[in-house]
């Protein structure tokens, strides 16, 4: 019994689990620029590029429009410039000019044209959901730790105020058996990073209701590795897709939450629940009601947060919903 009133703090101090700083800039948008070329200047996947700024209209970015871009330690100030003298026939030109491309942002510091402060960032998921047969979180997007209150950073406009409460994590649960504006177009190059992928069809909504907080950077600052969904009190939550119930248990603070683990490595978080309908272990169907949703404590709000991980990896369930 005092192991399992202990396990929390055990697991919380094991491993490591406190609120953590994204790693990544802040680029704001300026004439010509797309999200291909920001993309190319930046060196990072398109794809990271458009789900962590929730973008669906790859083709359409708004100039002065604020993009958080994740993993990158440098301001580029001319996207444009740094792709031509990019090209060997432009480093080859006597005349190609020595202006300065990147600012380098100090710690804490801020660019002249976007803040420089990162949004803290805390996972949902417990690290069973890795023991449990979900590869580990590709280095790189891994958190630092972090644990000073940060000043919001200007994020992109038009995201919605966060009603929820942001993320702890969560203790560790028995392993599974099973293990389981401006318009700006630019055709695709060779040398583009990828192109953005929806798969629209690979899971469907949780609960009725409509999205109260996006996946990515939110106004106060914060990083949610998850969307908000509010609902009616004690409306049933579906499955989104057949698998396996991973992890079943209850979260202070934050009520009952389930992890059901899917086939491509893919795994769906349900959190905030009211009442839990699965057991660690039990094989689930797609649509099948797993929870029920409701208000806790006092909260005046109802919301499911729901999550999607592929290989242990948040990625916007915006990208994967119909």
């Amino acid at each position: 019994m005092l192991l399992i009133l202990l396990l929390p703090l055990i697991v919380t101090n094991s491993y490591g689990l406190k609120p953590g700083k994204l790693k990544g800039v802040y680029h704001r948008v300026k004439k010509g620029e797309t999200l291909y070329s920001i993309a190319r200047a930046y060196r990072v996947h398109i794809q990271d590029l458009a789900e962590v700024n929730n973008i669906d209209d790859t083709n359409r970015i708004e100039m002065d429009q604020v993009l958080f871009v994740p993993d990158a330690t440098e301001v580029v100030e001319d996207i444009m410039l740094l792709l031509r003298m990019q090209d060997p026939a432009a480093r080859r030109n006597k005349q190609a000019t020595g202006e300065r491309l990147i600012s380098r942002i100090p710690p804490g510091g801020d660019s002249s044209s976007v803040r420089g402060r990162m949004p803290e960032t805390e996972s949902i998921v417990p690290p069973e959901a890795v023991s449990s047969g979900l590869p580990q979180q590709p280095s790189g997007s891994a958190v630092e730790e972090h644990s000073e209150t940060l000043t919001p950073a200007a994020p992109p406009t038009g995201q919605d105020a966060v009603s929820p409460k942001e993320s702890v994590p969560f203790p560790r649960q028995a392993p599974s058996k099973s293990g389981a504006g401006t318009l700006n177009k630019e055709p695709p190059q060779a040398d583009v990073p990828g192109k953005v992928q929806f798969e629209k069809k690979r899971f469907i909504w949780p609960v009725k209701g409509r999205v109260i907080s996006q996946f990515g950077v939110q106004p106060n600052g914060m990083y949610h590795n998850w969307i908000s969904i509010s609902a009616k009190d004690m409306a049933p939550v579906i499955a989104a897709a057949s698998g396996t119930v991973i992890f079943s248990a209850e979260l202070k603070d934050y009520g009952e939450t389930i992890i059901i683990k899917h086939t491509d490595n893919f795994a769906t978080v349900y959190t905030h629940l009211k009442v839990r309908k699965v057991l660690l272990d039990d094989s689930v169907r797609k649509g099948e009601s797993i929870a029920l949703v409701g208000r806790l404590g006092k909260e005046e709000n109802v919301y499911l947060n729901f999550e999607v991980r592929h290989q242990n990896r948040a990625r916007n369930p915006l990208f994967f919903l119909p």
